[in-house]
């Protein structure tokens, strides 16, 4: 616990705790970490946590060590990203996803089940493609002529930046022409289309 509070330049009140895993408040045991949004010092009294990260003017109580933040599940989200995240520092690609070639995937990004990458898709570092989603496919772009409606060439391309998250079943089109792009840190959650 004390090489989580120098992580995060913060305090350490209590003693120093092993910590194997996060969980919820209410869950965790002896050698997790969990954190807390309440104003009172009760909630942590009670929980069985290694470790707690509350708010600032939340004390120790009855001995459970506390490591003080402004905004504590923000904090929580950055410890468990840095400590009890692993990430891969390659690639990760499903089995049964689809990568055409040409497809350019960044460290560390995971893509998941059943999942199309075309050739002309471009990946970041650092992110997660969720089951089921399709990037770089045709877009839906038409016009009238003679009461059909023509398709257009689409010869555009899908930048994801790194950081990325996209959830389950979304579809990324490329662009007619130059590029479809998801900006750094992007989250886009499930069923997410983009109209093109």
């Amino acid at each position: 616990s004390e090489q989580i509070a120098d992580f995060l330049g913060s305090l350490h009140n209590g003693q120093s705790v092993t910590l194997t895993d996060v969980n919820g408040l209410d869950l965790a045991g002896s050698s997790e970490l969990a954190f807390s949004t309440y104003e009172e010092t009760m909630p942590v009294e009670q929980s069985d946590a290694g470790a707690v990260i509350a708010p600032t003017h939340v004390d120790d109580g009855d001995g459970t060590t506390v490591i003080p933040s402004d905004d504590p599940q923000l904090t929580f989200l950055r410890v468990v990203d840095e400590f009890f995240t692993p990430m891969p520092q390659e690639a990760v690609v499903h089995p049964t996803a689809v990568v055409e070639d040409g497809a350019d995937i960044g460290a560390g990004t995971v893509i998941g089940p059943f999942c199309y990458v075309a050739a002309n898709v471009t990946i970041g570092e650092d992110c997660r493609v969720y089951p089921g989603t399709a990037l770089g496919t045709k877009g839906k772009g038409y016009v009238r002529h003679d009461g059909r409606l023509l398709s257009h060439r689409y010869r555009g391309s899908v930048v994801i930046d790194d950081e990325v998250v996209i959830g389950s079943n979304c579809v990324i089109d490329r662009a007619i022409f130059g590029q479809t792009r998801v900006g750094v840190g992007t989250n886009l959650d499930n069923p997410v289309h983009n109209a093109r």
